[in-house]
């Protein structure tokens, strides 16, 4: 599989776990929103991941629709017995989560290594 999965994402392993590494710094419109979570999605439905990182060093701001299509996966790979860590975050992007109050379902990293780790 080539470490580009799509134009959002970037795809590579370490051991068992796959690390998503996302691109834009922003995803905000409709299509670009739904994209977003079909190729999250599939990295689980398709690819039989259940361990993700998903790396958002580049990202610095996620309107609502993507929170909740990281919500769905996080669901999502609830069921598949998996988990989601997420890392790199900038302090903006945080306080987004912490707003939200979606900081008490995501376990955030201060780093890919750490997130990676606590697998």
């Amino acid at each position: 599989m080539p470490d580009t999965f799509a134009p959002l994402l970037q795809v590579s392993e370490s051991g068992d776990v796959t690390v998503v590494t996302v691109s834009d710094r922003r995803i905000v419109g409709e299509e670009e929103i739904r994209e977003f979570g079909r190729e999250l999605f599939a990295l689980v439905e398709q690819d039989q991941r259940s361990r993700l990182v998903l790396n958002l060093q580049n990202v610095d701001y996620l309107p609502s629709g993507a929170l909740a299509q990281l919500f769905k996966l996080k669901k999502k790979l609830c069921h598949a017995h998996g988990n989601l860590k997420l890392c790199n975050i900038r302090p903006g992007l945080l306080e987004v989560f912490s707003i939200t109050r979606l900081h008490t379902i995501f376990d955030f990293y201060p780093d890919t290594a750490s997130a990676i780790a606590s697998f």
